[in-house]
């Protein structure tokens, strides 16, 4: 009788199913990845178009009650075909009726592509006369 010795080593067959394994694991972790890279790029997004909309109420803080009217904000230019544009609305410009008379309302909207896809944000205040 004859001994057979042991097979050691894999099989071609078992090498191409754990290639293909990895292949199917690495492509779902590239996936997220890329999920992971577009979500941290749409909340930076977010943060410099919110800071900019805050930059905007800085300089429409320094114009007077009387002058905010006339106020043009300073364009920026930190994402990609961003646009800011803001609405004044008071006595005066009445876009909508304030409850009380010696009050503005500040609104600032930044809109901005993202992916191919248009995103915005806004903010906005209200100012009294005398301050």
């Amino acid at each position: 009788m004859r001994i057979r010795p042991r097979q050691r080593g894999v099989t071609l067959i078992e090498l191409m199913i754990a290639l293909s394994l990895l292949a199917v694991i690495l492509a779902s972790l590239l996936a997220v990845f890329d999920a992971i890279l577009s979500l941290s790029q749409s909340g930076s997004n977010l943060t410099v178009a919110t800071l900019d909309a805050q930059q905007v109420m800085e300089e429409a803080g320094r114009f007077e009650y009387d002058d905010l009217l006339t106020f043009t904000p300073t364009q920026r230019t930190n994402l990609e075909a961003q646009t800011i544009s803001i609405s004044i609305s008071g006595e005066d410009g009445a876009i909508v009726t304030n409850p009380l008379p010696d009050l503005v309302r500040i609104a600032v909207l930044i809109r901005w592509k993202e992916r191919g896809t248009d995103v915005s944000t806004a903010l906005t205040t209200l100012r009294a006369r005398g301050f």
